[in-house]
């Protein structure tokens, strides 16, 4: 049976849920974290190995990520290959160290699959050969250090993600500071 606010492929809850939870937390707490999870080159290893695969693996990120983060945590899927958990009662340190820990054990979880290929023919006739691993990168941000609506946490969350992404690559990547009225 579908449910329109989870997703079919992982069980989560999708958007509308995330959105009216994080709504929640805002009247309950004086602080939450947001982790947020994308999976790294997911669009090579849908290449190499096809949809299907690729779905597969979604689900099993799901899974591990629900096995990984604490009992009180909540996780959903935000789209795509992108997945938002949201921590409270719970300082920054600890935040990232939640994170670190969902990084670490999908690079263990999923060391198995070889890195997807994708090769890039210039027109001078130059020739780069891209490799990626299973990795996750994760980016938090803090409520409301970082954003004080939902559309300002989740941005701040995606830039330190994909900061993290391009230096980290499969870590974590705490947001610094951001401007005052990006908030």
């Amino acid at each position: 049976m579908d449910h329109p606010d989870h997703d079919p492929l992982t069980g989560l809850p999708t958007l509308k849920l995330m959105q009216e939870h994080f709504a929640h937390l805002v009247g309950e707490q004086d602080q939450f974290g947001m982790l947020l999870l994308d999976i790294d080159g997911f669009i090579l290893l849908n290449d190499r190995y096809g949809h299907q695969a690729g779905d597969n693996k979604l689900r099993q990120l799901a899974h591990l990520i629900c096995q990984v983060t604490p009992e009180d945590a909540s996780v959903f899927r935000s789209g795509g290959d992108e997945f938002v958990v949201f921590l409270d009662r719970r300082q920054m340190a600890e935040v990232a160290s939640i994170g670190m820990k969902v990084c670490g054990m999908v690079r263990q979880h999923f060391s198995f699959i070889p890195p997807a290929e994708r090769s890039y023919c210039f027109p001078d006739r130059s020739y780069l050969k891209i490799q990626a691993a299973f990795t996750v990168s994760c980016g938090l941000a803090f409520y409301p250090t970082h954003g004080k609506n939902f559309v300002a946490l989740h941005e701040a969350a995606s830039t330190a993600m994909w900061q993290g992404s391009k230096r980290l690559h499969g870590g974590v990547l705490v947001v610094a500071e951001f401007e005052d009225n990006c908030c």
